[in-house]
């Protein structure tokens, strides 16, 4: 059992290092984005989709409209990551996750209220 606490411990400090800023992603970003990125980009898109439809499920509000229809891939969520780091000014905000930029591009690009 102690072994296990050791563990749990461990693999919560790593993960909560592992993000990835907005100026790493500035540095990496690009025709030639490394595919570290862009699966990590790409999970969190796939995660907040899975979370839209749980909390739609559980409250009836969504975190953003994405039509029905469309399936969003790795490209959709660089292109929408992208989109809102360039509406900010982001020059104090380099070591930011980037996760708070995806959720507000996904809300910007699928917004509930139009």
């Amino acid at each position: 059992m102690k072994q296990f606490v050791v563990l749990m411990i461990l693999g919560w400090s790593m993960a909560s290092n592992a993000y990835i800023s907005v100026g790493e992603y500035l540095d990496y970003s690009g025709e030639d984005t490394p595919l570290e990125v862009r699966y990590y980009v790409e999970g969190l898109g796939n995660a907040y989709v899975a979370s839209n439809v749980v909390t739609q499920r559980s409250t009836g509000d969504r975190l953003f409209c994405q039509p029905p229809a469309l399936a969003l891939r790795v490209e959709d969520f660089l292109y929408i990551l992208d989109e809102s780091i360039q509406r900010f000014d982001v020059g104090d905000l380099m070591d930011v996750s980037v996760e708070l930029f995806l959720l507000d591009g996904l809300q910007h690009t699928f917004p509930c209220n139009a």
